[in-house]
C-alpha cells in the first residue's frame, strides 16, 4: 500500500500540486493523462484510465487512497483539475504551481 500524499510534508503544497501528484500516483497513468481526468471515469471501486502510448482507454481498480482524496476534494467542473466547467487544467499551470508555489 503506498503512503498518501496528504502527509505533513506535503500539506503546504498548493492544492492542486497535490491533487495532481495523487492523481499520478493513484492511476498510473503518465503526467498529462492523469491531469486531464474527468470526475466521470470514477465510478465506485473503477476507474477508466488511458494507455497514452497505445491510444487506448481501459477500466482498472481504483484505490482506495485515491477514492477517499477525490471524495475530499471539491467538484467544480467535469474534470478533477478543472480550469473551468468543462475544459482540464492544462499541465503547464500545474507545473507553474509547482514550481513557484502558485495558486491556479
Amino acid at each position: 500500500m503506498r503512503t498518501s500524499l496528504r502527509g505533513e510534508a506535503q500539506s503546504d503544497a498548493p492544492l492542486v500540486v497535490r491533487t495532481a501528484a495523487e492523481l499520478i500516483l493513484g492511476t498510473g497513468q503518465r503526467p498529462n493523462a492523469a491531469i486531464q481526468m474527468r470526475r466521470d471515469q470514477f465510478q465506485g471501486e473503477w476507474m477508466q484510465v488511458l494507455d497514452e502510448k497505445g491510444g487506448e482507454s481501459f477500466e482498472t481498480y481504483c484505490p482506495e487512497d485515491l477514492r477517499r482524496y477525490l471524495d475530499l476534494i471539491s467538484s467544480t467542473g467535469k474534470h478533477v483539475l478543472a480550469k473551468n466547467l468543462s475544459q482540464p487544467l492544462g499541465y503547464n499551470a500545474i507545473e507553474k504551481a509547482f514550481v513557484h508555489g502558485a495558486k491556479v
